[in-house]
């Protein structure tokens, strides 16, 4: 079964626009990594500085090392825009 993870974080105001361009310019490496299986992107709509990931991956194993490739490499560009934190979650469907 599929793990569903979510990606909350807020950029800085003055690089929203760089935050952009950078998840243009990488996700499609995201989207070739082993394990992949979607990704949406949201955009607060009363505040654009914050942005919602949903992605669902193969296995929590899958992303971690999906993670673990980005810390190495490309994320730094991502983090020089952040104002905060980045909180990933982690969840299970439930059948109800």
């Amino acid at each position: 079964m599929s793990v569903i993870v979510t990606v909350n974080l807020q950029v800085k105001p003055e690089s929203v626009d760089a935050a952009i361009k950078w998840l243009d310019k990488n996700l499609a490496d995201t989207r070739a990594f082993e394990g992949f299986q979607h990704l949406d992107i949201c955009q607060n709509e009363e505040d654009p500085t914050k942005f919602v990931f949903y992605e669902m991956w193969e296995t929590k194993a899958h992303y971690e090392k999906y993670l673990a490739w980005r810390q190495e490499g490309s994320i730094a560009g991502l983090a020089e825009t952040l104002a905060g934190d980045i909180d990933i979650q982690f969840y299970n469907r439930v059948d109800v």
